[in-house]
């Protein structure tokens, strides 16, 4: 596994948020700005109550017959803030067992990067990893 680091992101305050991920150089429309390790974590605790719910990510996605395992995404993944209408998604990169974090559209130096969190009609339609 060889996971380059982000050299155009930061991690930052994010004006009623906490805090943020944003672009400190130009992102280019699907440019791949993130490659996030995971640590598969379970689903539960002892007492059957769900862990870490506001930092967890489900691993693997896009698929609609996988057994979808919690994770934890390392680098800055835990920290990218929701919005409706997205700048940048995430998508499974099973040769990483990880994350690729790239731009929906361009994204100025400066902007904050948002992804779309979604709900179950979401999940069933994630798509698989894209390098474009």
């Amino acid at each position: 596994m060889r996971i380059v680091p982000p050299t155009k992101i930061e991690i930052k305050e994010s004006k009623g948020k906490g805090l943020g991920v944003f672009a400190t150089e130009d992102i280019a429309l699907h440019e791949v700005f993130e490659e996030a390790a995971v640590i598969p974590i379970p689903n539960k605790d002892e007492n059957g109550n769900p862990i870490l719910l506001d930092y967890r990510f489900n691993y693997p996605t896009g698929r609609k017959t996988a057994v979808l395992q919690n994770a934890i995404g390392l680098g800055y993944a835990s920290f990218y803030n929701h919005d409706d209408n997205p700048n940048a998604i995430w998508a499974n990169d099973p040769r990483q067992r990880g994350f690729i974090f790239y731009a929906l559209r361009a994204i100025k130096a400066g902007e904050e990067i948002l992804v779309y969190y979604g709900g179950k009609e979401y999940w069933d339609n994630r798509p698989h990893v894209k390098r474009i």
